[in-house]
């Protein structure tokens, strides 16, 4: 096994091998670079991008059940009536859709979770006053309908800055998630461009040490057997290595010293 390691094959494979497993290491270094960008987009998707949409959804339908009674406050009639509870209905259906998949699964901070508790505490009410309202436009009592709408003014103008307020936090939580993902990328960057170019320079010195592993001995094997082959013997060959080359060079000195003392015995005879 200890002769293994003097052997040209095992010189062969030491330089490819490090030239593989930093190619490997490169790659892994690239998927690991890739797979943490993947899970920041999909971080600020699922804890920003969802929720924004979420909460959009509720002030637009709460803007819009407002609208609504509002323009039932003015006309005060009857058809109106019949022909616009079906889409307030529908706008609370969609706030208690929109709420339930953001409360509370979806806080991610103390602050943002304290605007949250205050958007339910108002938005339970807004939903309560909503839904006096309509038993009061149902009936054709529009007076007492009109009373309702003015006084759950206060709330919708409440709820309406707390979910504003929600949806900035998380503006500015994408943004750090942003910016986050841009100082990954430009560190992932620039280790990758270190690795590439460390990678070259390892690749260089394989090559330079096969080519002096390999070239040098060969030709100073090949000098001697020129030498012997033009019928020079007694040269002076020195053994370095304990490789296949030196292993050559051994055999080729035994030939030298075998001729030479072939030659010393037919002229001695």
């Amino acid at each position: 096994m200890n002769h293994f390691f003097h052997t040209i094959k095992f010189k062969i494979i030491l330089a490819f091998g490090v030239c593989v497993t930093l190619t490997a290491a490169i790659g892994l270094f690239g998927v690991f670079g890739i797979s943490r960008l993947n899970s920041n987009m999909s971080d600020a998707y699922s804890s920003n991008t969802v929720p924004i949409a979420q909460l959009s959804d509720i002030r637009a339908a709460q803007l819009d059940i407002r609208a609504k009674l509002r323009r039932l406050q003015a006309t005060r009639n009857a058809d109106d009536v019949a022909k616009t509870l079906p889409g307030i209905q529908a706008n609370v259906e969609m706030i208690n859709k929109a709420w339930t998949d953001y409360y509370p699964a979806s806080i991610s901070s103390d602050k943002e979770h304290r605007i949250a508790d205050k958007i339910n505490a108002a938005l339970s009410e807004f939903k309560f006053q909503t839904t006096d309202a309509v038993a009061a436009l149902k009936e054709s009592n529009f007076d007492a309908a009109a009373d309702l709408i003015s006084r759950s003014a206060n709330v919708s103008d409440s709820l309406t800055n707390d979910l504003g307020a929600d949806a900035t936090l998380h503006l500015v939580q994408a943004k750090q998630f942003s910016d986050d993902s841009g100082s990954t990328f430009r560190a992932i960057l620039w280790i990758a461009i270190a690795l590439i170019g460390f990678g070259v320079m390892v690749a260089a010195g394989a090559s330079l040490y096969l080519l002096r592993a390999i070239s040098n001995p060969l030709k100073k094997a090949v000098d001697v057997a020129n030498q012997i082959a033009s019928g020079r013997l007694e040269n002076d060959i020195q053994i370095t290595s304990r490789d296949e080359f030196g292993q050559l060079l051994e055999a080729l000195k035994r030939m030298d010293q075998q001729l030479s003392n072939t030659i010393r015995g037919i002229k001695g005879s």
